[in-house]
């Protein structure tokens, strides 16, 4: 279920079913997903939803994202849930980014990858982040394929042309100016072998150049309040059923890092406002899910709204 919450009065309206919500630019429309991945527009005013696409929309680790414009929301969309290749009995998300344009109901398919990398593509899981500022490329992050290495990248949104804007990072936050991004960087030693280190890393999009601003672990999802330079991640703890996430700060400048939260619950998706103020998170425990919000540097956390759905 779907809830808006007034953060100055706590009041909540109760828009509709579903989950994964996106706002649009303008706040005047909601994408959202229902059932086995299937994407609607509400408006944030509360009505009727709309759908736009059916079944295997994923947004685990990948966006449902608005266009600066409003006009499209990008996705991903699994071509299937498990592989039948090379790893028979794996739970992949190969698949491509699509658009929809709530507007007019069109959905078109913005990239071919099994096209372009017929041997490997079940390996791919292009994850998308966003748009560029002027709206012609959708941001999209992609794990190493083959000779390719993994890296950020965009997409034209007339014709589908891929171009690199970054080597080697995943999991990452555009600036509002999409000059700049924060991500997660893998770096495996030698190249071709399992162990890795991971990096939060800052990068500017113009010269490629990225600089490393700390050590991370099992980053799996990442929101920056550029006005403070302040990023908060989060990272799995543990396997299996033993698994939490916990918050960890990262300051971009001093390159320092402090870890919010212990990780022996749910505690994930952190979400910065637009004027960079706040963080949002919710924490899930004991069958009960808790909507908080604090500084970026983690202080004056407070309770906005819990539910039991």
């Amino acid at each position: 279920m779907i809830h808006k919450v007034n953060l100055a009065s706590g009041a909540t309206q109760r828009l509709c079913e579903g989950y994964a919500p996106s706002w649009s630019a303008k706040g005047d429309k909601i994408a959202l997903l229902r059932d086995k991945g299937d994407l609607y527009v509400v408006p944030a005013s509360g009505g009727n939803a709309e759908k736009l696409a059916e079944g295997r929309v994923w947004t685990d680790d990948s966006r449902l994202a608005w266009s600066p414009d409003g006009r499209y929301v990008a996705f991903q969309k699994v071509a299937q849930w498990a592989a039948t290749g090379p790893r028979t009995g794996s739970w992949l998300f190969c698949g491509d980014v699509y658009l929809a344009e709530p507007a007019s109901g069109e959905v078109r398919r913005l990239t071919r990858f099994k096209e372009v990398f017929p041997n490997d593509w079940y390996q791919l899981n292009p994850r998308v982040y966003g748009w560029t500022p002027d709206g012609k490329n959708v941001v999209i992050a992609c794990p190493e394929v083959g000779e390719y290495p993994a890296g950020v990248v965009g997409i034209d949104v007339t014709g589908g042309e891929a171009t690199l804007l970054l080597e080697r990072t995943s999991f990452v936050c555009l600036s509002p100016d999409g000059k700049r991004l924060v991500g997660a960087v893998y770096r495996k030693d030698p190249p071709r072998s399992r162990d890795f280190e991971e990096f939060i890393v800052e990068g500017i999009l113009a010269d490629r150049h990225v600089r490393t601003i700390a050590p991370a672990d099992r980053i799996w999802r990442l929101t920056v309040s550029w006005p403070q330079r302040l990023a908060v991640g989060a990272g799995r703890t543990g396997a299996g059923r033993q698994s939490g996430y916990k918050l960890t700060l990262f300051h971009l400048d001093g390159g320092t890092q402090r870890i919010l939260t212990k990780g022996d619950v749910y505690e994930a998706a952190p979400a910065c406002s637009p004027d960079g103020s706040l963080v949002a998170f919710y924490r899930h425990a004991n069958g009960q899910s808790h909507l908080y919000v604090m500084r970026p540097d983690g202080t004056q956390s407070r309770l906005v709204a819990s539910s039991q759905e």
